[in-house]
């Protein structure tokens, strides 16, 4: 991966999102989620015993996500995610850079029986709070827009995946959802 590639992170809420990027800058995508139930949000570390486990080791088995951008689709890499007080799995993929203005299309699907943890149904958790139920497939769009500003004159920080790489941060906009938003399919 180029550094500093610009990061952008997986929108669970919303549909439709806009970031202004610099120009020819490798686009990094990531996103998180742990096993929490509907009213039990996810252990952190220390906590994951049992059923917490082995629904994280389905999480990994069962749950998909990819990226497609001018017409080419690409799954996204899995790992194990630990950050201060959530545990989960972390989906990712650089991307060389594209010609701007163009629009990324997320697909993050869960599939098969539903995992269970303490005889509660498995909810997915993101870090911000939200829960994604099990056997949703979630479409999320960024439209890339490129900057006036030249690559230099973005602000950095370390990335939030593995906090070892210098990254770009993008302007965000959410756009305004279609009247289905937040629906699975």
């Amino acid at each position: 991966m180029d550094h500093p590639a610009v990061e952008l992170t997986i929108p669970f809420a919303g549909t439709h999102h806009r970031a202004t990027i610099p120009r020819e800058t490798t686009l990094f995508f990531w996103g998180a989620v742990a096993p929490g139930t509907t009213d039990q949000p996810p252990p952190g570390e220390d906590e994951l015993r049992g059923d917490h486990l082995r629904a994280l080791q389905d999480i990994s088995r069962r749950v998909s996500c990819s990226v497609t951008l001018d017409d080419e689709s690409k799954p996204l890499l899995g790992e194990r995610y630990r950050t201060e007080g959530f545990t989960g799995k972390a989906w990712w993929i650089a991307w060389d850079p594209v010609e701007l203005p163009a629009t990324a299309a997320i697909e993050f699907t869960s599939t098969g029986e539903q995992p269970t943890i303490e005889g509660d149904d498995v909810f997915l958790w993101t870090e911000q709070g939200e829960t994604i139920p099990w056997g949703s497939t979630i479409e999320r769009t960024i439209e890339l827009v490129p900057s006036t500003r030249r690559a230099a004159q973005f602000p950095t920080r370390q990335d939030r995946l593995w906090n070892r790489h210098t990254v770009y941060v993008p302007n965000w906009q959410t756009g305004p959802d279609e009247p289905d938003a937040g629906r699975s399919r």
